[in-house]
């Protein structure tokens, strides 16, 4: 049996930031968790949930073998919980070890990936009505990458690119054990020029973005804007938006959806500790729980990452969107992944059933990559379709009155190097999406650093670049 002290401490562990993603020093989070309860059990049942979740789609979604999915992506929680994976339902189940009748489960359905019984019955999970899920038709696969998937490094590499001094730069971060690099991705100018992988996943394999899944729901609030349907000076409990802020009274009632997208509403959030309750110990309504924290600051006012704004923006995107004889799932496949080719992508659910959208999407890293090439181009796809307007593409990499380092549920590289337009997605355990539009480039990185070193800069995206754009002439040291 693990004592109390030793159970506290290794979820502990699992708590720092999921989906933070910055490089944001992450110490006075975890402060602020020990500060906060400690409750054995809220932990355990954080861990097991963790673990279930976790160890579903590593291995039902991506397709990592168990063990390399334990010591991954489960990691510390894999060491106080006991995990089964059922491969014929394609399900897992997590049971405590010091409470072996408390247990959490997590069950994958075609589609839209694995989702944590939480808050309602298998059976209601299991009856929730999710439309076509089939597989999207594959691309062509002699067109070249990003309306095809064709791609050959030899033939394909730009010859006034330094190709040794490229492959250092990878070589570099593949090597270090504790980063686990999974993927790496360049493209330039519109153009795949570099792909590497680890042992254990490829080009088909569908990774988790953590928090880069909140740069995909701004995509889809954008359709929403542009379609009029959602409107960035809407306020979010005046206007309907958000019932729980309705009230005359609640000084919520006027945030609007602009401070939600930028984070910037003033609501209590710390993101280590309320994060990891959100996702696995608020009944499955990880928006709901968010809506209903108390105001701080002022709105407007104060910038403070949260998970759980970005989940409410999923929520709101869900109840506010068109094309009402399609199911949720198959709107975001009709007017976002099909248009793109992103024949991989899911966005896990939460149990009520509107999209994890801060946390929980998945696609290989060719998928991200279109991702990327369509806000480098303000929302205009390759084919001449326009996903959003190039205004709205412009809102998102634009910084907010409270910060230089955010925009639009994206990121903003501020002042680096002479390059003044870089900005990203990020995700928990250093997922990248870089984009530095000066530069023709898009990045792509994908690793799942162990959970108790993946705080603050133990992986540096500006120590990382220092070694990679000197590789390029567009780099403005080089001119």
């Amino acid at each position: 049996m693990i004592p109390t002290k030793a159970l506290v401490l290794g979820a502990a562990l699992v708590l720092p930031s999921f989906a933070r993603g910055s490089d944001v020093d992450e110490d006075i989070h975890l402060q602020a968790f020990f500060e906060n309860e400690t409750d054995p059990g809220v932990l355990a049942n954080v861990a097991q949930g963790f673990g279930a979740l976790g160890m579903c789609s590593a291995v039902h979604v991506t397709g990592l073998a168990e063990d390399v999915a334990l010591r991954e992506e489960v990691g510390v929680a894999g060491m106080i919980t006991n995990l089964v994976v059922d491969y014929e339902e394609r399900s897992v189940t997590s049971c405590g070890i010091q409470n072996p009748d408390i247990c959490m489960k997590a069950i994958w359905r075609q589609g839209v990936g694995c989702t944590l019984v939480d808050g309602m019955t298998e059976a209601e999970l299991r009856g929730q009505e999710l439309g076509d899920q089939s597989p999207l038709a594959p691309l062509n696969a002699t067109e070249p990458w990003p309306l095809g998937t064709f791609f050959q490094m030899d033939e394909d590499w730009p010859a006034d690119v330094d190709r040794k001094c490229v492959e250092d730069a990878i070589d570099l971060d593949f090597s270090v054990d504790a980063y686990r690099a999974r993927s790496m991705l360049i493209v330039r100018n519109g153009e795949m020029m570099f792909e590497r992988y680890s042992d254990d996943v490829n080009e088909a394999s569908p990774l988790l973005g953590w928090s880069m899944t909140k740069t995909l729901t701004v995509a889809m609030v954008g359709i929403l804007v542009d379609e009029g349907r959602l409107d960035l000076n809407a306020r979010l409990g005046a206007d309907g938006l958000v019932p729980e802020w309705g009230g005359l009274l609640n000084r919520k009632r006027d945030i609007t959806l602009n401070e939600l997208v930028q984070m910037r509403t003033g609501i209590l959030w710390t993101e280590s500790w309320h994060l990891v309750n959100c996702l696995y110990n608020s009944g499955g309504d990880c928006a709901k729980y968010y809506a209903e924290l108390p105001l701080v600051n002022e709105p407007g006012e104060v910038f403070d990452y949260s998970t759980g704004a970005s989940m409410l923006l999923s929520r709101i995107v869900m109840e506010n969107r068109g094309d009402p004889e399609l199911t949720d799932f198959e709107w975001v496949r009709a007017r976002l992944f099909k248009p793109l080719g992103m024949t991989s992508a899911l966005v896990e659910p939460m149990p009520p059933g509107y999209f994890g959208g801060g946390s929980f999407g998945y696609m290989t890293a060719r998928d991200w990559a279109r991702l990327g090439h369509l806000f480098m181009h303000d929302g205009l796809w390759e084919d001449g379709t326009r996903i959003f307007s190039q205004e709205f593409g412009e809102y998102i990499r634009t910084a907010s009155p409270a910060t230089t380092e955010y925009g639009g549920q994206t990121w903003i590289l501020d002042n680096y190097e002479g390059v003044s337009d870089a900005y990203y997605m990020s995700g928990f355990r250093f997922q990248k999406v870089i984009n530095i539009p000066s530069m023709g480039l898009s990045i792509v990185r994908h690793a799942m650093a162990p959970l108790v070193l993946s705080l603050g800069d133990f992986w540096s995206i500006r120590d990382f670049l220092d070694t990679l754009l000197p590789c390029f002439p567009e780099f403005p040291a080089n001119k």
